[in-house]
């Protein structure tokens, strides 16, 4: 599942996709520049995004300022600018649950083995066939 952030208008946007991710944009308010590891990790607390992961993110070209990929984690942003961030989701950890499980469908004892025989022997017809130029 992809998830947009979209921190100026608080909407969140969600699409199916094969690999979760979670996009965020921003803009910097403010009077001052301010390096881009540092706002995105200020931005990002409540998320639980840590700063090694987002300067990861940044060196992968997962990040864009105004529109254009950005792989420099310490570039100073300015007020006003743009930032764009594409995370990959943390995956799930499974974990094992005890009780019993429903068989929904078995097979016939010996079935797999007897299916493997036959496709082994119609190899071996057609190998010798295709050896000796006889048909059998």
């Amino acid at each position: 599942m992809k998830k947009f952030v979209n921190r100026t208008s608080n909407k969140l946007f969600i699409h199916m996709q094969k690999h979760p991710e979670k996009f965020f944009s921003f803009v910097l308010n403010g009077i001052k520049a301010i390096r881009l590891d540092r706002f995105l990790s200020e931005e990002l607390r409540s998320e639980g995004v840590s700063r090694e992961k987002i300067k990861t993110a940044i060196r992968n070209g997962s990040c864009m300022v105004e529109k254009e990929i950005c792989l420099d984690v310490d570039r100073k942003v300015l007020p006003g600018e743009n930032i764009s961030l594409c995370l990959q989701a943390s995956p799930s950890q499974v974990m094992p649950e005890q009780g019993d499980l429903d068989i929904l469908y078995e097979g016939m004892p010996g079935q797999v083995l007897m299916t493997v025989l036959l496709f082994v022997y119609l190899a071996l017809i057609w190998l010798m066939e295709y050896i000796t130029g006889v048909e059998i």
